[in-house]
C-alpha cells in the first residue's frame, strides 16, 4: 500500500470511528427514554384534593352567530388547513387527539391542581410543520353541564400564537369512591364521588343509580352545525354507544364516556343510545 492510500485509509476511519460511538450512544438513549417512558404514562388523573378529572371532549370556538371560528390566533396565521375543532381523548394522565383537518396528536398531562390541568401536545399541520401546544385545561361547573376550556401557545418554527377553545366533559369524581366523609355513608365504592346524599351505589348525582345522556333531544341545523359531543353519566361503567340508523349519523366512537356525532346530508331524526357494564340504557334524538 502506498503512503497515501494508507493516510487515506486511516482518515476514512478516523471519520467512521464517531458515527459508530453516535450510533452505540443513541441505542443506549433510546433503551434509557423506553424505560423512562413506562413512568411518563403513570396515571395522573386526579387533583391534589383527589378529585378525578377527565378532560376528554370535542373542543370548539363559536362566535356570537353560533358559527365555528379558528381555535388559533390570530386566525390565518398558522401553516396548513385552518384548526377549526379539536378532539381530545384522555387515558389517565395520557392524551391522544384528532382535528378537523384529519391530524393526529399526542402528548400528556403533567400535573392537575385547582380543577386546572397542565399539559402538553405534539403534532403537525397539514402543511407538515410540527407544532407543540402547551397550556391549560380548567374545569368548570359554572354551566349547566360541566365544561373545561382550552387555554394554551400554539408553537410552530415560523409562528407561536393562542389557541382557545372550550368543551362539554364529564362530570369530576372522588378518586377511590370510598372516602365518604361528608356521604350519608350508604354508598360502597361502586359510584364516581358526585352523588355522596344518594344512598344507591353506582349513581353520579343524576338520581337513583340513573343513566343518562346530555344534552336530550338536539337539533341540527346546517350549516352553523353538523355535529354534536354526547356524554354519559350515572350507571356503572365502561358504557357503549350506538345510534339507531347509520344513514342519518355517525358517532366518532363506539365506547367511552363522550362521543361525537355528525350528521350526513339526510334529514330525519335518529336515536343515540348508551348502554351501561350492567345493561342499564338511556337514549337521547337528534333531528335536523
Amino acid at each position: 500500500m502506498t503512503p497515501t492510500a494508507f493516510f487515506q485509509s486511516l482518515s476514512a476511519a478516523r471519520r467512521r470511528l464517531p458515527a459508530a460511538a453516535l450510533g452505540l450512544l443513541a441505542a443506549v438513549l433510546a433503551g434509557s427514554c423506553d424505560v423512562d417512558s413506562a413512568d411518563s404514562t403513570t396515571s395522573i388523573a386526579s387533583g391534589t384534593d383527589g378529585t378525578v378529572y377527565d378532560f376528554s371532549g370535542l373542543y370548539t370556538r363559536t362566535g356570537d352567530d353560533g358559527v365555528q371560528q379558528a381555535l388559533v390566533y390570530p386566525a390565518g396565521k398558522q401553516s396548513g388547513a385552518t384548526v377549526t375543532w379539536l378532539r381530545l381523548l384522555q387515558s389517565g394522565s395520557v392524551l391522544e387527539g384528532y382535528d378537523n383537518a384529519g391530524m393526529n396528536w399526542e402528548g400528556s398531562i403533567s400535573s392537575i391542581s385547582s380543577a386546572t390541568a397542565q399539559f402538553n401536545l405534539q403534532g403537525r399541520t397539514t402543511a407538515g410543520a410540527g407544532v407543540e401546544i402547551a397550556g391549560a385545561l380548567r374545569y368548570s361547573e359554572s354551566g349547566s353541564q360541566p365544561a373545561s376550556t382550552l387555554d394554551a401557545t400554539w408553537i410552530e418554527p415560523s409562528f407561536a400564537g393562542s389557541i382557545y377553545a372550550t368543551a362539554t366533559v364529564a362530570p369530576a369524581s372522588s378518586s377511590g369512591g370510598d372516602s365518604g366523609g361528608d356521604d350519608d355513608g350508604g354508598d360502597d365504592g361502586g359510584d364516581d364521588g358526585s352523588g355522596g346524599d344518594d344512598d344507591d351505589d353506582g349513581d353520579d348525582g343524576s338520581g337513583s343509580g340513573s343513566l343518562t345522556i346530555s344534552p336530550t333531544s338536539v337539533s341540527l341545523m346546517p350549516p352553523a352545525t353538523n355535529f354534536v359531543t354526547f356524554t354519559v353519566s350515572g350507571g356503572t361503567s365502561p358504557y357503549s354507544w350506538r345510534v339507531s340508523d347509520s344513514t342519518l349519523g355517525s358517532l366518532s366512537a363506539t365506547t367511552g364516556v363522550s362521543v361525537v356525532y355528525t350528521r350526513t346530508d339526510v334529514n330525519g331524526t335518529n336515536i343515540i343510545e348508551v348502554a351501561d357494564s350492567v345493561g342499564a340504557v338511556a337514549n337521547t334524538t337528534v333531528s335536523y
